[in-house]
This record gives structure tokens, sequence and C-alpha cells, in this order.
């Protein structure tokens, strides 16, 4: 139209691709400019490393892929020839300098206007950009650089003016750079961009989605009074560690105008129509922003000395009843509403890994062990809801349960019950305890004397001598030499069970439950994993799935590998290691709050409170402690597995810990706390 009446109209996409294939990836990043042109967009704004994949890793440093990259980017551009005015923002990996950058392109008319490099890198948890690629910062050289024999602007500071069209000033930052104290937003706002495109690569975590949308979509929007317009990286990035949504905002001052949808395979896309008058407007408005400067000057805090010396009566009255709720169960939200959008959401993340592992690997078979308890029951619901998303045969869906010598009659029945109404099929059962006790004699075991009739009519306290901790050991890992078998004879991948705190606590057996093609639930603990089948109890089944389901959460949390007593499960978790819920509390407060053992008992005094007392709590954190670092080396070689919330014991992103380091510290700390 002839009249804009001061509108822009942006776009915003993050396509289907393939991790380290910029030929491939191209080819989707066109097929999207030529749809943005068909509809009238003017700007259009893709991932960060669009072009390449943004997990592509130590790839980074490959030759062959910085080279592809390069000639997907000149594809982009001779594409840009034929949609006259759009402008394109794409990312890719470029070396300038002898230095790697992660930069957003701006393309338009087949011409690259000017090349954006990430400032701030993040280093933490499942990031480490800083491994491969250097800031904007560090980058002394010429304001231009050389690209296809042209002289390209480069730099971070760059705002771009599109002469045709009234108050079209747009810059761009990358991802983090609008997570610092002072974001990049702010620097181009003040600058005069009124359109801040940030391109992203922002992983899913619970309840993260909701804080990227008003914190820094509508936060930044509202705050430099400009449009704001996101894209982050898709479900197609590798699913190795972490999982990717497609995020794609547009906000407008205080307005969200538009949210993809998260998660979508076929890519997510986003058009909308922002007024650049109404946002000069609004700033002629503010006095704040006329005002705005980047000059700080510092101006230190009076001290205040809190107590006299020696006196602590006073600190230690303030804090015997702290003026502040302690939640008992921090991986749980409290408000009922909240917490199934986050049962809703861990769901979503870990079917979307699953199915994006499955297209990689090229087949839809999994096979999964099942025991009748909380963890193998969570990863089974969450293997039947991935192949309704991709409305896929549950035929392909092989569940097995495999009795030891502690399986009791309660959990093979609701494994089986649980199986069968998952698949329409009956599940597979594997008697494990004839190959145990051969396993048995090749040892030497003192076990190889019995049969399998003779053990079980022993005496407790016969039992207890033969059933030692090798005795339990050997039956995991036949189960899991079973499962990985049987899915390598078909074709399948198998997926393991541990959650997050069993991780922690070292609670699984080494090459046994703790290995895996795939682990679905490393990234969730043991109380959230409670709260998630109670969800989907509740509702998603209906009887007799629901009474399976009510059954299991009753039954005691046990592994299940000494025999049973009376016909009742004897080996309960919780009796030798104490209650989970205590020690998810303490797993947070450790990993995730970094506290030392005398704050983590104080607040575990104020969260549990006449439930448990102190000497209890702190015998629980004995346990925790040794534990926790004692366990460390099953947890640098744990498989693949989605991150789902701020802690993940993932050795290759989140938790770079030595198996040998020292709890001495931790201890000292602990037994000088009265």
């Amino acid at each position: 139209m002839s009249e804009s009446f001061g509108f822009v109209r942006v776009a915003t996409s993050a396509p289907p691709l393939r991790v380290a294939n910029p030929e491939f990836n191209s080819e989707q990043t066109v097929q999207v400019v030529r749809e943005a042109y068909r509809q009238g967009a003017q700007l259009l704004l893709f991932p960060e490393l669009g072009l390449t994949g943004y997990t592509c890793g130590e790839l980074f440093l490959q030759d062959t892929l910085l080279a592809d990259a390069l000639h997907a980017l000149s594809h982009v551009c001779q594409v840009t020839e034929t949609t006259t005015g759009l402008v394109v923002l794409v990312g890719l990996p470029l070396v300038v300098e002898d230095r790697l950058y992660n930069v957003q392109a701006v393309v338009q008319n087949g011409e690259i206007k000017g090349l954006v490099p990430k400032t701030y890198r993040p280093e933490q948890g499942e990031f480490m950009e800083s491994h491969w690629f250097a800031s904007s910062i560090h980058y002394a050289g010429h304001e231009e650089i050389d690209l296809f024999g042209l002289s390209v602007p480069f730099g971070a500071n760059l705002i771009f003016r599109v002469p045709d069209v009234p108050n079209f000033v747009f810059g761009v930052s990358i991802c983090e750079d609008d997570w610092v104290p002072i974001p990049r937003a702010a620097w181009l706002s003040i600058a005069g961009a009124r359109i801040i495109c940030n391109a992203s690569a922002s992983n899913e975590l619970v309840a993260k989605a909701d804080y990227r949308r008003e914190v820094l979509v509508r936060g930044h929007a509202q705050t430099c009074l400009a449009a704001y317009v996101y894209a982050s990286a898709g479900p197609w990035e590798s699913t190795t560690n972490t999982v990717f949504g497609g995020h794609c905002l547009i906000a407008e001052n205080s307005e969200i105008l538009g949210e993809s949808t998260r998660f979508e395979k076929k890519g997510s896309w986003l058009v909308r129509d922002v007024d650049v008058d109404r946002i000069g407007q609004e700033r002629r408005r503010s006095s704040g922003f006329r005002e705005a400067t980047m000059e700080l000057r510092e101006r230190p805090f009076r001290q205040v000395i809190m107590e006299p010396s020696g006196d602590s009566s006073r600190s230690e009255q303030r804090f015997s009843n702290l003026q502040r709720e302690v939640c008992d169960t921090p991986f749980v939200p409290q408000d009922i509403d909240a917490r199934e959008a986050v049962c809703e959401e861990i769901f979503r993340i870990q079917t979307t890994a699953l199915w994006r592992r499955l297209m990689h690997v090229n087949t839809g078979r999994m096979v999964l062990g099942i025991s009748g308890g909380l963890d193998s029951t969570h990863a089974a619901l969450v293997l039947r809801r991935t192949f309704d998303t991709i409305d896929h045969n549950t035929k392909e869906l092989h569940l097995i349960t495999m009795p030891g010598f502690g399986t009791s009659e309660r959990t093979l029945c609701n494994a089986i019950a649980l199986g069968r109404a998952l698949t329409g099929r009956e599940v597979e059962v594997i008697d494990i305890r004839p190959a145990c006790l051969q396993h048995f004699r090749d040892i030497g075991h003192p076990a190889a004397i019995l049969e399998k009739e003779e053990f079980e009519s022993l005496q407790e306290s016969q039992q207890r001598e033969v059933a030692d901790l090798v005795f339990q050991n050997v039956q995991a890992r036949e189960r899991k030499q079973i499962l990985l078998d049987r899915a390598g004879m078909i074709g399948a991948i198998e997926i393991g069970t541990s959650d997050l705190t069993e991780l922690a606590l070292g609670w699984c057996t080494f090459n046994g439950d703790h290995i895996s093609n795939y682990h679905i639930n490393a990234g969730i603990p043991k109380t959230l994993i409670r709260y998630l089948i109670e969800y989907v109890a509740e509702t998603q089944f209906d009887d007799p799935v629901k009474s399976v389901l009510k059954d299991i959460l009753r039954t005691p949390i046990s592994p299940e590998l000494l025999p049973p007593c009376n016909g009742d499960i004897s080996q309960k978790t919780e009796e030798q290691l104490g209650p989970f819920v205590v020690h998810d509390f303490f797993l947070h407060c450790f990993c995730r709050g970094g506290y030392g053992p005398e704050k983590s008992l104080f607040l575990a005094s104020q969260a549990f409170e006449n439930r448990f007392s102190d000497a209890q709590l702190k015998g629980w954190l004995l346990i925790f402690l040794k534990r926790f670092f004692s366990s460390q080396f099953k947890s640098n070689c744990l498989p693949d597995g989605p991150k789902v919330g701020t802690i993940s014991f993932d050795p290759r992103s989140d938790w770079r810990m030595p198996s040998d380091a020292d709890v001495h510290a931790w201890i000292s700390d602990l037994q000088t706390v009265g």
C-alpha cells in the first residue's frame, strides 16, 4: 500500500534445520524468505547461528563447516535480489582476522548491509560459547571487513536505517547481549533504533518461556520504548542435552503483539505490523527516555554493622522465625494451576527430545524396562505421549518387565497392567533369576550354591549374608543387558529411567540402570516425578489405568533387589537414605543455592518444622553429601538426555565436577553445626 501509516511489517521464523548442514538450512531459510516477501514483510529475523545450527559444538572449529556457512550466506544474498525491500537477518559463524565470531548478517536486495558480532557469550550451565567464539569487545580491527570481494560494515555498534521507509530504524542484538545488566537493546534504542531484533538460541526449561516472554521481550520493549522482535532456535537443534522450542515473539512497548507455538516440527512463523510512529510518540512523551545516558557514577553504600561485636543474640532472635516462606518442595510449584502447567511443559520438553532423537537415529522403535515403580512408569507415559504426538503405532513401543529376587507381586502386576494399557498388548516378561544364578557361578559368588527356590527359603539373616552389593548389582546389570541387546535386535533405542535425585545420590548401578541409549528422566527430581504421574492419572486416564497409576504412587520406593518379606517389599529406599523430599531440598540448596551445610540445615529446619528433628535432618544431610561426592564418577559419564529444569548433572554442559573431589570441607562444616 502507498501509505504505511507508520507501520513496518516484521516477521520472525525458526525453520527446520539439520545440525551442521548449511546447504539444507539455507534452502529452508530462502523458502521462508520467499513466503515473507509474499506476505509483504519488510524485515525478517532468523535465530542465532541459523545457517549452521546453534548446537554444532566442536564442529564450529572445522574449516568445512565455516566454508559451507559462507556459501549458504551467499545463497541467501542471491535470493534477496528478487525480494526487493525485504531486510533479512540470518546468523552464522564467521572468521575475521583469525578469530571466530557469532554474527548476524543483515541482507537486503542481494547485498550484505552489515555484520553484527555477538558481544556477551554465555559460559554457564549448558552454554559454553567462549570455547569457540570471540567477543566483539576483543575486536580492534577495521570498521569494515572484506567479504565476497566487497567492503562490509562490521561491529556491535551498528544501527540500520532503511532510507525509503520513514522511521524504519533497527538494531541487532544476539541472545545473551540482552541478558546482561546493561543490555545491548538499551544502547541501540538510545541511539535511535525503534526496532530491536534479538536473534537467540534459548533452550526450553520449566517456566523459562514465561520468563522469556515477560522479562526479556515484553520487559525490553517496555523499558526501551521499542518494538522487540525475537527468534529462538527450534526443536530441530540437537537434543544431546537440551531442547529448543523455536519460540518467536513480537512486542511493541508493553504489549505482546504475537507469539508462535513452540516445539513445532514444521518450524515457527510469525508476522506482525509494528507502529514505529507510535514508538516515536512514546519516546517524546517520556522524560526518562529523553534524559537517558550511559554515563554511570559509583556511589558506595554506607557500611552498616549489623550486630555489636561479640553479641549474636539479636541475630539469633531475628532468624529463629524467618519472615519468609521456605518451601519444602522447591522443585514443585505450590499453586495447583502452575503445577499442572509445569507438568505439561515437562512432557512437551521430553516428548520433543524423544522424537528428535528418533528422527536422528532413523528409527521409530523404543525399548523400555518397566518395574511398577515411579521412574519407569513416568518414562512409559512419556514414550506413549511421544508416540501419540508423532502419530506412531504403539506396536513399536516394546515394554519389558524383568522380575528378579526382590520383585513383589504388587509391582509385577502393576507393571504388566500398565504396559498392557499403554500399548494394547501383553508386556514381555523375562525372569532374570536363572541368568543371575549362572553369573554367580561364573564369578564364584556365594549365591552360586543356591537355586532360586533354595534362596527364597533361606532365613532373612542368611539371605543378608549372600545378598551383598554384588548380588544386587548383578540383577541391575542383567536387566540392562537384556534391554540393550533386545533394542539392538530390533533396531530400537533403549530408554533410561533414573531420575535427577537418584543420580545425585548415586542410587543407581554403574553400567546398569545408570546407562542407556537416551536418558529421558535425568533432569527430573524424584518429588516432581510423583506429581507428573499424578497429573496424568487425574487428567488423561480413567480406570483401570488411573487405579494402576494411583497404586504405583502408593507403593514404597524400592529397587527391589533384595527378597520380599512375607510377600511385601523389604528394601525400602527411604528407610535407608532418608525421605526423598528432604534430599531434593538439600539438592536444591547445594546445586542451585550453593549453600553450605549450616545454611542448608537452617532452611531445612524452617521448611520441615514439626515434621523432622534437627538431628534427623543433619543425619540425612550427611548422607547426601557423602553420596553426592562419592558418586560423582557416575554423573561424569552419563548418556545423553534432555535438561528440564535449572539443575542438570550433564557433564558436557552443566555440572563439571571432578570425580575425586574431597568432601572433607563440607563434612567439617556440618560437624560444627549444633
